[in-house]
């Protein structure tokens, strides 16, 4: 999940060099057979990563947060055992409903909008720089999208393995 969160960042760098969205005017016409390319390439590997059966058992993870919340929450605390500090219940809790949302959903129908929108543009015959930064802009956001959405699916595992250990047992 890393890497393709990794080779992501390096797709969006290479498309939007330091997010500088400007093209000055009398440049040459961007061409965005090489945007459409890297959309497609990152639904697919986006694709892999988050397989029907994965989407499925992050799903389940919005069901099991929330009995984890509400009833084992009551049960721990009314048997004077711990429960997770405020802080890291919140954390979790907002990281659960980011990642079980719509965001994956949004974002690939979002990115084929953007495949569509680029292939009219590739077939105008002149496009203006302002027109060219809304569509650098707009690629370099979607890109952001799933970066930052992976970005919650590990910082959701690495906080809930947190979670265990301080509910765990000791022993």
């Amino acid at each position: 999940m890393r890497a393709v969160r990794e080779h992501l960042q390096d797709q969006r760098e290479s498309l939007v060099p330091g997010g500088d969205y400007w093209h000055p005017p009398g440049a040459p016409k961007l061409h965005y057979q090489p945007y459409i390319d890297a959309i497609e390439s990152a639904m697919d590997k986006v694709g892999k990563l988050f397989a029907p059966a994965i989407e499925r058992h992050l799903a389940e993870v919005s069901s099991q947060w929330s009995i984890l919340a509400t009833e084992s929450r009551f049960r721990l605390l009314a048997t004077d055992n711990d429960w997770l500090p405020g802080l890291q219940a919140e954390q979790l809790g907002s990281l659960v409903a980011t990642v079980t949302g719509s965001a994956l959903r949004d974002w690939r129908k979002q990115g084929l909008e953007l495949q569509e929108w680029y292939r009219r543009e590739d077939q105008q015959p002149e496009s203006g720089c302002y027109g060219e930064m809304e569509t650098l802009r707009a690629c370099d956001t979607w890109f952001a999208d799933i970066i930052n959405y992976i970005g919650d699916v590990i910082d959701l595992a690495d906080k809930t393995a947190s979670a265990v250990q301080a509910l765990a047992p000791p022993g």
